[in-house]
């Protein structure tokens, strides 16, 4: 494997550009190494994305830490989103359910949509939480734990002190 490194260029606004360069200050970086971080974080989070084996319900972790970010940077629609999660998947195949890909799709622009479709769900937690981490936590209940994590809760919740 070749470590070569090769110079890019890129498009940034001068606000991003004065943050990067306080935020290097401080840490005594350079800007580019700041750039290089912020690249690794990124491909880091969206690794998943890099195998096109990887599609569905296996891509619900990536989604849960910056899914919201994509969607709204990118400005994807449900349709261009389905696409990239399930690729041709169905239901029995792990895909996630496109009304929970609607969901990912409103969370930022339109909260009240999350609590209204979620309101079971919202019933069953303890404590009050944003949009963006009820969805969070409602996806990582339905795909990661399959409903394990709310049960335990719910039971604990009911044993004697």
């Amino acid at each position: 494997m070749e470590n070569k490194k090769i110079n890019v260029s890129m498009r940034i606004n001068s606000h991003d550009l004065e943050r990067v360069g306080r935020i290097s200050g401080r840490l005594h970086v350079k800007d580019s190494d700041i750039f290089r971080f912020a690249i690794r974080l990124a491909l880091n989070y969206l690794s998943p994305l890099d195998d096109h084996n990887v599609r569905g319900e296996k891509l619900i972790p990536s989604l849960i830490k910056c899914g919201p970010e994509l969607v709204n940077y990118f400005d994807f629609d449900a349709h261009q989103l389905e696409i990239i999660i399930n690729g041709g998947l169905s239901g029995d195949e792990g895909a996630v359910d496109k009304e929970d890909i609607d969901l990912m799709v409103n969370a930022q622009s339109h909260e009240s949509i999350v609590f209204v479709k979620l309101h079971d769900f919202v019933q069953k937690m303890q404590e009050p939480m944003g949009a963006s981490t009820l969805l969070q936590k409602y996806l990582s209940d339905k795909y990661l734990t399959k409903g394990r994590v709310q049960e335990l809760a719910i039971s604990y919740s009911k044993q004697p002190a």
